[in-house]
Order: C-alpha cells, then sequence, then structure tokens
C-alpha cells in the first residue's frame, strides 16, 4: 500500500491520497494529521509528503510515526521548501524551510549530533537541493555529495545560488 499525504491537486492512482480539504478529490479526509496514524495503516511501502511537512504542527514526530507505519526498507519520499529558498506560505506552520542537517539527524551517521530522534527510528537518507534551471551545473556540484551540500548550506553560496526546493528521501532501515 502507498499514501500521499496532503494529496491537495495531486491525486494520484495506485495511493491512498489523503486531505484535509474536501474541496479537492482524496480517497480519506482527516482533520488533522494525528488522525491518519489512527486509520490502522501498517506495512506501508511508500508515503509521499509533498509541500506538506511546514504544515504540520510537529514534522520529527510526524516522520516518526511514519516510520513505525511503514515496512522494512519502505521509503518516505517529501518535497520541503530549502531555508535559502523564497519565503513560504503564510499559511504554514512554519515560515522558512529546512536545512538538510535537519532530515540527515534520522540517518545512522549523524544520530549522536540530535537527541530529539528515538534510537529506533533510523533511516537511510538521500537529500538533493534542487535549483532554477540557469543553476543546474552548480547542481551537480553540490549535491554530489554531503559535505557539497554543507558548504553551501554554511557559506554565502546559498545567498547567491538560491535553491527551487529540497527533495528528501528517506528508505527505512
Amino acid at each position: 500500500m502507498k499514501l500521499n499525504i496532503g494529496c491537495g491537486e495531486d491525486y494520484r492512482a495506485g495511493y491512498v491520497n489523503i486531505d484535509l480539504s474536501r474541496d479537492i478529490k482524496a480517497d480519506l479526509y482527516v482533520k488533522n494529521e494525528s488522525e491518519i496514524f489512527k486509520k490502522g495503516f501498517k506495512d506501508i511501502e511508500e508515503i509521499l509528503i509533498f509541500k506538506t511537512l511546514p504544515y504540520l504542527e510537529n514534522s520529527v514526530d510526524f516522520l516518526c510515526k511514519c516510520h513505525k507505519i511503514l515496512k522494512s526498507g519502505g521509503k518516505i519520499k517529501l518535497i520541503v521548501p530549502h531555508f535559502a529558498s523564497l519565503p513560504y506560505s503564510m499559511y504554514a506552520k512554519r515560515h522558512v524551510g529546512y536545512r538538510t542537517l535537519e532530515f540527515r539527524r534520522f540517518g545512522i551517521s549523524d544520530r549522536a549530533k540530535w537527541g530529539i530522534v528515538p534510537k529506533e527510528v533510523v533511516f537511510n537518507v538521500k537529500i538533493k537541493i534542487r535549483f532554477y534551471k540557469p543553476f543546474s551545473i552548480f547542481e551537480r556540484i553540490i549535491n554530489s555529495n554531503v559535505k557539497g551540500q554543507e558548504l553551501y548550506e554554511t557559506t554565502l553560496l546559498r545567498s547567491v545560488f538560491i535553491p527551487r526546493r529540497m527533495e528528501v528521501e528517506m528508505i527505512k532501515i
């Protein structure tokens, strides 16, 4: 089974499309994000969370709950704003984007740096920072390794080369 959480206008065949708004087409309507986990989902192979994470109260807690319903090897695919990208929606709970480190804390190598992720919640994390077309060559260089992404985020490069978004894939270990 596959879930598309916060589907909005992106209704997908082969997924259980979940949203809060009854004004759009969805398979399941919920009042809040915690209600999703009360529906008895388990052994999920893929969860899509495209442009929805900033609207949630607690994204770390939400991703930990997603980990519980995923089968081993299951994936969470996210599209989120990067912290250096243009301002996000005024309706979002979080008005700034995310840093790569915020997702790497769910991985094996960066766990010691973050105490807020339970030790049983472990993912193999892959991140791509996406840029606008004129910077596609720069995008390949930055995303070639973790150090390239860290260099980008910790220097003024982030002010010169404005990212479009960040694509994150988290695979349950």
